[in-house]
């Protein structure tokens, strides 16, 4: 069973978002000092200051900065690889575009409520929208090949939990 080509193409836009997203993290760093700041109760913060993460204190900007890269590095190509085994319609690929989108949606949601809000807050949310809609089409495909492929020999058990608790909505 092949993927629908519409699935292919929010796979496609949710990898331009996340592009864009990590990209911006990564290098709008521009240099400037830290920011310290007395809070109403007098604990002393210190903000980022300057950046995508500018209104965030240090520790989660220089975190959100490492996530971004590995993103850059690690997630986008691991996500393009399953992109391209799934449209070959392998079964491996389509667990690994349903457990790439499910990533994905983790962190961008981190990120929408988490970070300060910035620029790109729209684009954190259009990446969990899309996959609302991307990731139900995932789990069919993944369901469909699990059920066409149960004829002839099933699914190994850690394999076959995931696909029926995902069948009973957990």
């Amino acid at each position: 069973m092949k993927p629908a080509k519409a699935g292919i193409w929010l796979s496609a836009l949710i990898a331009v978002l996340v592009l864009v997203a990590a990209a911006a993290g990564v290098f709008s760093q521009t240099p400037g000092a830290h920011v310290s700041f007395v809070t109403v109760r007098g604990e002393h913060a210190i903000y980022q200051g300057s950046g995508l993460y500018r209104y965030d204190p240090a520790s989660v900007a220089r975190e959100g900065v490492v996530w971004d890269v590995i993103d850059l590095i690690l997630a986008l190509p691991l996500f393009a690889v399953a992109i391209v085994l799934s449209l070959r319609g392998s079964l491996r690929g389509r667990l690994g575009l349903c457990g790439m989108l499910f990533y994905f949606v983790y962190k961008y949601l981190m990120y929408a409520v988490m970070v300060a809000f910035n620029p790109l807050f729209l684009v954190y949310v259009a990446i969990f929208a899309l996959y609302a809609r991307d990731e139900r089409r995932a789990h069919r495909a993944v369901v469909g090949a699990h059920h066409s492929l149960h004829a002839r020999r099933p699914l190994p058990r850690r394999i076959r939990w995931h696909v029926d608790a995902g069948d009973a909505g957990i």
